[in-house]
């Protein structure tokens, strides 16, 4: 979902006269273009794809998604029933919304380059573009590889790697 809001900012600030240089993307895909991969979700740790699984009624993605807050360590073996209600109950709704805003996505060229920083570490090797689907909507597209997993690279200790990586393509934004 952010990489789809993003887009969506650069497409406004372009279509009142801004200048967008570089769009910076954390590990996303272009649902509305890449919508029959099966694989995104798979990425992420889950053992279904986030389209299948936003798909499911609400009582059936809770499975998927308490496994899925365990990975995260959202949810420990010891914790109390009530809480893990709770987390469920807020995950599955904050995923309802998701699905339901990438669903809304239309895809519109947007004419400034992308970079895309994708983890190195995905529990499950997938096909499909390495891109996630950007090029078909951006000028170009630079798939960066940094250390972590989706929700670790964007936390210490990879975030600082993570930092170097987007000054630099600022910077490379700024020279071109």
């Amino acid at each position: 979902l952010g990489g789809v809001i993003a887009s969506e900012v650069a497409r406004q600030l372009i279509a009142e006269g801004d200048q967008v240089e570089r769009l910076i993307l954390f590990d996303s895909s272009l649902p509305c273009v890449n919508g029959s991969d099966q694989s995104t979700g798979r990425e992420y740790g889950l053992d279904i794809s986030l389209e299948a699984l936003g798909n499911l009624p609400a009582s059936e993605q809770l499975p998927f998604l308490y496994d899925h807050a365990r990975q995260l360590g959202l949810i420990e073996a010891t914790a109390p029933e009530a809480l893990v209600s709770q987390v469920l109950a807020d995950l599955q709704r904050l995923f309802s919304h998701h699905v339901q805003l990438c669903n809304q996505c239309t895809a519109q060229p947007l004419d400034t380059d992308g970079v895309l920083f994708r983890p190195q570490e995905v529990p499950v090797d997938v096909s499909g573009p390495d891109d996630r689907g950007w090029s078909q909507v951006l000028r170009s597209v630079e798939v960066s590889k940094v250390p972590g997993h989706h929700h670790s690279m964007v936390a210490l200790p990879h975030a600082s790697t993570l930092a170097t990586a987007i000054r630099d393509a600022l910077e490379a934004a700024v020279m071109s």
